[in-house]
């Protein structure tokens, strides 16, 4: 293997450029030094179980640092000095829910061999030194270029159509100026992330999927590509708006309360309190978002309350009408997690009445986002991010970002679990998306009347009736 000078790392760059480096300068394919690195053979990831190496994390599972083996460790530790890249490795390890998976490239950037670990950023949309958008397809043949996986080809190259990625197809190693520029402008990056994320209390899952009106359609935004522009609210960005997808406007950063925190009390008092809560916020949302679209909720939950753990898809209901079902739902799963810690009398629960109201909105608010978000995907026929939004659970009954309760096993007391973001409320639209339950009121009186009709046949021939004719 050739040898390797710390300055072909630059600042801040990825695992997957040092693997492309590595295998270009020794003429050969990227697993084949990946199995080099590791100490064994390394096979490329099949597509339906593709492995990602964003982070030195991916060389641990590789590595089997058995006891018994004492080369395994010199192996890691080369391959570690390599890949480990100082601050890097840091920001990697905390800024792992903003990274997308499928690479994007600065074509200026990666015609000198460069490809950093911010242009993994899933809202970032320009490079942060050139100011050039990001592109996740090559150059020649517009294929994309996929996730960060291992793959058969040469370094630089395109895996597809065999490209070369280099201007002139040549490496060379970057000047000074070059990586003092790159140190500079990334450095000032990941020092931003690094004070403004931990602020931020989120406790979804990295799949879930928020819609954004653009022009009187929702688009599809991903979990990572939200959160950067979120912390752009929380503490300025150093790069210009330009450089961030637009931020979706409903996720909005809740303030601190000022106020001192309640005192633990039995969960049979929390039960009654909480429950007063849900019933005053109810009919606020009634009154105040809702709406006559309560009309609508009150005649078609019947036909979604049939399944257990989740919601039905069922695009034929009014939205916001589905949106206060599953929001009752979820309240109700509240009440019943609550009700199942009074059984237990040494159990304390601490939720704050005005805190836990602007979460209960806040959820209404999601709950639409997401109803509105499948009806667009839905309309659209974009089946492939309509399962996607599916996958993210937003139809499940008990599962709520804003109502999550959190155990302290040392005071065995419950409380809300951090969240310093809230869904505000979500743009109106002058579409008409909704009949006031006409379709649902027009299904019930067509039931009703086929009941009365059997029922009326069945008095007049009383042998026709199926329970008369069983006996």
């Amino acid at each position: 293997m050739i040898g390797w000078h710390p300055r072909f790392a630059g600042a801040f760059e990825s695992p997957w450029s040092i693997a492309q480096k590595l295998a270009w300068l020794n003429a050969c394919e990227v697993p084949q030094i990946l199995s080099i690195l590791v100490g064994r053979n390394i096979p490329p990831s099949p597509p339906s179980g593709l492995r990602h190496f964003n982070d030195t994390g991916w060389w641990e599972d590789r590595l089997d640092l058995r006891a018994d083996d004492p080369g395994a460790k010199e192996l890691f530790e080369a391959a570690h000095a390599v890949l480990g890249n100082h601050d890097g490795q840091r920001f990697r390890a905390l800024a792992a829910p903003l990274l997308a998976s499928d690479i994007r490239l600065c074509t200026p950037c990666i015609r000198t061999g460069y490809h950093s670990i911010m242009h993994q950023l899933a809202g970032l949309t320009r490079c942060p030194i050139h100011g050039t958008p990001l592109h996740e397809t090559c150059p020649q043949c517009r294929h994309p270029l996929g996730p960060c996986a291992v793959a058969f080809h040469r370094g630089f190259r395109c895996m597809h159509c065999d490209v070369p990625f280099l201007t002139d197809d040549e490496l060379l190693a970057p000047s000074e100026h070059a990586l003092a520029v790159q140190s500079r402008i990334m450095g000032s990056v990941a020092a931003w992330i690094e004070r403004a994320l931990p602020q931020v209390h989120v406790p979804w899952r990295r799949a879930v999927m928020f819609g954004r009106w653009e022009k009187g359609t929702m688009q599809a935004v991903s979990f990572a590509a939200a959160l950067i522009p979120f912390l752009a609210t929380i503490e300025p960005c150093p790069l210009a708006s330009r450089y961030l997808v637009p931020p979706v406007p409903q996720l909005k950063a809740r303030l601190a309360s000022s106020q001192a925190a309640p005192e633990p009390m039995d969960a049979s008092v929390s039960h009654t309190q909480v429950s007063e809560v849900i019933a005053v916020t109810r009919a606020w949302l009634c009154d105040t978002v809702v709406g006559e679209h309560d009309y609508c909720y009150r005649h078609g939950a019947a036909h979604l309350w049939c399944d257990r753990d989740y919601l039905a898809f069922r695009p034929e209901f009014c939205r916001r009408g589905y949106a206060f079902t599953l929001w009752h739902s979820r309240t109700h799963a509240l009440l019943s997690e609550i009700q199942n810690l009074a059984c237990f009398p040494n159990r304390r629960i601490i939720i704050d009445p005005v805190e836990l109201k602007e979460r209960l909105i806040s959820s209404y608010h999601a709950t639409l986002n997401n109803i509105e978000l499948l009806f667009a995907m839905y309309e659209q026929e974009k089946t492939f991010l309509l399962e996607a939004v599916m996958r993210c659970g937003c139809l499940e009954r008990g599962w709520d970002a804003w109502t999550q309760l959190e155990e302290d096993i040392s005071e065995q007391t419950w409380r809300l679990a951090p969240c310093t973001v809230a869904f505000m409320s979500r743009p109106e639209t002058t579409e008409l998306f909704c009949d006031h339950g006409a379709m649902v009121l027009a299904t019930w009186t067509k039931r009703f009347g086929a009941v009365e009709a059997m029922r009326t046949r069945s008095a007049l021939d009383p042998g026709a009736s199926p329970s008369r004719s069983k006996r």
